[in-house]
């Protein structure tokens, strides 16, 4: 079959000329958000060109023999071949389903192929380097004849990879890791270090004539066809295919970086012992690296913050990429610190801890020693049989997708969850490591002791108590409250057990960290949670219910945002704080939007034009430089009140309070719109234009001319976009016509302009 005309008919990945960016700029845009990228020319002077056609590769090494690659339709292993022998196949085959040369010990075999290339210059950093003969492996010469290729697959371990072109033309198809490639089925893959393959299922070709022409535009995946000197760099995690339209030669290999340090960890974590005996040597290795780039970072920032009067923008610039550097490099630091929490908590692994965060049973015995510290009075256990009331709360989340069963595991199944449980008159809030633990601790509390005092103070919680469970050192805090792992008592055994098993005893201790578990115990607010009531499709919520929610909100927000809770010499520091986020948030843009909603690709192709540059955020978004106090997180979850009747046909809802500043920060007001418009409006505009009407916001931007009410549509739509949470990918959900849109603009007239 010629398929000398079989390319692929849009380019959706970005082909970059290497000259245009630097390391640090592929950093930012590409690897640290995880989006995958082809850059050309990056294999200039490499003598693998001159060295590596088919006839001199068989006149130096035609006699040693190189591993062939099973097909994908076989489960036979691996074996080998002489190369010479392999060519003279590559040359008069016809099969459909070819047999590819793809050896991970070739510079083993042949040292001096070693030579004829160099690691690109977007790939310096190589941490699993330290491990030398107990590496996984990692680089592998590829040598595969026309229509051959390989199938779906995720790399193992997480790795990211790059892979350079040096003859013949190849095409790839990629998607994120949430999206299952269509005309496949999820199954453990051969290697125990990979999570998933579907070789064997289907062969690249296969799926390209049977699967992808069956695929509307939205699920079609990402594509683009790489030719000699092209480097293709695909992230951890992502699924790809690989058919070769012409022989190709090609080198490619996984690596281990900053940017997928801690998923590696994770993955590696929840493997059995056996598979990571070398894990504790890779760790400190790789902890020594990342505080040493860190501390790197620190005094280049240094010396150019001592600078800073005679700053250009560029300078600027220069600033917050380094500050975003170092903390990236902090960040992975203490994710992988605490990666083994789950072994202080007496758990195999991270989902058995995660799992946990909805246990209330698992819970009960801390809940009751808190209680004791505090002097709160306790249920009787006699009058609560069935466990907590309401267990539902166990865990704090903006998306309840995010703890949901999935055949993944990394630390992104932590982020955004913390457990918390109603019991009695009372309210227990744990800090997890993974949702900035103290620091998100520090200020919540200090964000309700002002509320406190505010006009507000009867519609949010009351602090009753706080502190840390364990102490800084011990895992506990003293004879008298001896804090066991959660996964040793239960409701079950907690009378009974009153020493740890050996098995539990060993995996405290073979854990390096204690986290202490700080927690706050809020007064019970009464009331029912709006989300339920508005995701109730037989008896909805009414009409009347709904304009006084709006009108309340408007009232609170408007309290809330003209709240004077810093001094005014911390106002420049929350504004740099803010155009901080924003450019980070920038940066991640279109990776987050291609990961969580791809079937609307097509949109997000135009969002870093519809967005403005990263030097005009000041000008074009954030004009007015007007900061206030935010939620944060304005969802309907987070917000209580009564049921004041209910009959079949509808229910009357009142608003009582408002709950979780957890998210708290300083930024622009138009944020808050954002989760409040789409998650407690359902994107109902009418609403929307009763809470301005409510909270005082200007007339003229948002019931101007067409010019006002098109600028107000425009920034609300880029911070949708910009929004830490999905936001636009619920907008689809409550609005299904949205899906019909041809462009950005389009959706955020249909959402925003009023």
């Amino acid at each position: 079959m010629d398929l000398s005309a079989f390319h692929c008919p849009s380019v959706t990945i970005d082909r970059v000329p290497s000259r245009d960016v630097n390391y640090e700029t592929f950093v930012e845009k590409y690897e640290s958000v995880s989006r995958p990228v082809l850059f050309t020319d990056t294999t200039t002077g490499w003598t693998a060109h001159e060295n590596w056609t088919l006839d001199k590769l068989v006149e130096a090494y035609g006699q040693l023999e190189f591993k062939i690659a099973p097909r994908p339709s076989s489960d036979a292993a691996p074996r080998s071949m002489q190369l010479w022998r392999f060519v003279q196949y590559l040359r008069r085959q016809h099969d459909e389903d070819p047999l590819v040369l793809a050896d991970r010990h070739f510079g083993e075999t042949a040292p001096s192929l070693l030579k004829d290339y160099s690691i690109p210059s977007y790939f310096p950093q190589d941490f699993f380097s330290v491990l030398d003969e107990q590496r996984p492996d990692y680089r592998w010469l590829v040598i595969g004849p026309r229509r051959s290729g390989t199938g779906w697959h995720v790399d193992p371990i997480q790795t990211s990879a790059w892979n350079s072109l040096i003859s013949g033309v190849k095409r790839w198809a990629i998607y994120p890791p949430s999206f299952v490639p269509p005309g496949m089925s999820m199954s453990p893959s051969a290697n125990t270090l990979g999570p998933f393959s579907t070789e064997g299922e289907v062969t690249p070709l296969q799926w390209f004539l049977d699967v992808y022409p069956t695929l509307s535009e939205d699920l079609k995946p990402l594509e683009i066809m790489q030719y000699p000197g092209d480097t293709i760099f695909v992230p951890g995690g992502w699924w790809h295919l690989v058919l070769n339209i012409q022989d190709t030669v090609a080198v490619t290999q996984n690596f281990v970086s900053e940017c997928n340090v801690v998923d590696v960890c994770a993955d590696i974590l929840s493997q059995s012992e056996r598979e990571i005996v070398w894990y504790n040597k890779f760790k400190a290795h790789t902890l020594q690296i990342l505080n040493q780039l860190k501390v790197q970072d620190e005094q280049a920032l240094q010396e150019l913050n001592q600078h800073r009067t005679e700053c250009h923008e560029s300078d600027n610039n220069e600033m917050r990429r380094l500050k975003r550097s170092v903390q990236r490099k902090a960040t992975a630091i203490e994710k992988i610190e605490y990666l083994e929490l789950f072994k202080q908590e007496g758990f195999k692994n991270l989902r058995e801890l995660k799992e946990s965060y909805t246990n209330a049973d698992m819970w009960r015995a801390r809940i009751e020693l808190i209680c004791n510290r505090l002097g709160l009075s306790i249920l009787d256990r006699t009058d609560d049989k069935n466990g907590f009331k309401d267990v539902e709360l166990g865990v704090e989340s903006m998306n309840k997708e995010d703890i949901d069963d999935d055949d993944t595991e990394s630390d992104d199944e932590l982020e955004g969850v913390n457990p918390v449980f109603p019991y009695g008159d009372y309210v227990f809030k744990f800090y997890a490591f993974s949702t900035g633990g103290m620091k998100s601790f520090t200020e919540e509390k200090n964000t309700l002791e002002i509320l406190s005092k505010s006009a507000l103070s009867s519609i949010v919680p009351s602090i009753v108590g706080s502190g840390t469970l364990r102490s800084d050192s011990d895992a506990v805090d003293s004879d008298s409250e001896l804090i066991y792992p959660l996964q040793a008592i239960t409701l079950n055994d907690a009378k009974e057990t009153s020493e740890l098993s050996n098995k539990e005893v060993s995996r405290i201790e073979s854990s390096s960290l204690t986290w202490r578990w700080p927690y706050l115990v809020f007064n019970r607010l009464p009331g029912t949670n709006l989300g339920k009531i508005l995701d109730n499709e037989v008896v909805p919520c009414s009409v009347s219910s709904l304009k006084k929610l709006a009108e309340w909100m408007g009232t609170v927000l408007k309290t809330l945002h003209g709240l004077q809770m810093s001094t005014a010499e911390d106002e420049s520091k929350h504004i740099d704080d803010w155009m901080s986020f924003l450019h980070t948030q920038l940066t991640r843009c279109y990776a987050k939007h291609i990961g969580t909603t791809f079937e609307q690709k097509r949109l997000f192709s135009a969002v870093e034009t519809f967005l403005p540059d990263a030097n005009d955020l000041a000008d074009s978004l954030f004009a007015a430089k007007r900061i206030v106090f935010l939620h944060g997180d304005l969802n309907s979850e987070n917000v209580l009140g009564n049921v004041v009747s209910q009959v079949s046909s509808e229910s009357t809802f009142e608003p009582t309070a408002l709950l979780d500043f957890g998210d708290a920060f300083y930024g622009d007001p138009l944020y808050d719109l954002v989760a409040l418009h789409i998650s407690m409006f359902r994107c109902d505009k009418k609403l929307l234009r009763i809470f301005l009407e409510s909270y005082g916001w200007p007339e003229q931007d948002y019931l101007g001319d067409i010019k006002c009410r098109q600028e107000f549509a425009y920034r609300a739509m880029c911070y949708t976009l910009l929004h830490v949470g999905n936001a636009l990918g619920m907008a689809f959900e409550y609005v299904p016509e949205l899906a019909t849109a041809t462009s950005l603009e389009e959706v955020a007239t249909a959402l925003w302009q009023l």
